[in-house]
């Protein structure tokens, strides 16, 4: 009986290794920003920085200075 069970397990295991699965998902195709996404920041002055600080409280983000 133990023989019969060792060999049903290394058939097992034989069939799983020989099925290799090859799993592909769409994001490894997409190719978008392989170049950098393009987009020119304006330089920051003390307004836009004063602007981008009160954004940030009203999104809930803390205070740090």
């Amino acid at each position: 009986m133990k023989k019969i069970i060792l060999v049903f397990f290394v058939s097992l295991l034989t069939i799983i290794n020989s099925c290799q699965i090859n799993e592909t998902y769409s994001a490894d195709n997409d190719k978008e920003f392989d170049n950098g996404s393009n987009i020119i920041l304006p330089e920051l002055n003390e307004r836009t920085i004063n602007d981008l600080e009160l954004l940030g409280r009203l999104w809930g983000f803390p205070v740090i200075k």
